[in-house]
């Protein structure tokens, strides 16, 4: 919405850029988790048909500790992404001159 607004903005970009960054390596990081032995104890990966595919566990318990560790990975994902995000834009504005004089 806000791109729709101020066409030439580069705040709007970036933030469209960080974006599609963190999705795609979300993907990644999801896909590498289901798909390796890197499953949540008492959880396994049911395929319905093909390319449907479904997390089943074994009780209650397993079924929160599942969605309480994909938050988390989403939340340190998350903070990694911007931690690298403030680095880059620091170090491309020191070497712009870009700062505190």
């Amino acid at each position: 919405m806000l791109e729709l607004r101020l066409k030439r903005s580069a705040c709007s970009k970036l933030g469209r850029g960080i974006g599609l960054i963190l999705q795609g390596t979300w993907f990644v990081q999801m896909g590498f988790s289901f798909y390796t032995n890197l499953m949540v104890h008492g959880c396994s990966l049911h395929e319905k048909s093909r390319g449907n595919y479904t997390i089943k566990c074994k009780g209650h318990l397993e079924y929160h500790r599942r969605r309480a560790i994909a938050m988390l990975q989403f939340i340190y994902h998350l903070a990694l992404l911007m931690v690298l995000v403030i680095e880059m834009l620091s170090v491309m504005g020191k070497r712009n001159g870009v700062g505190v004089p």
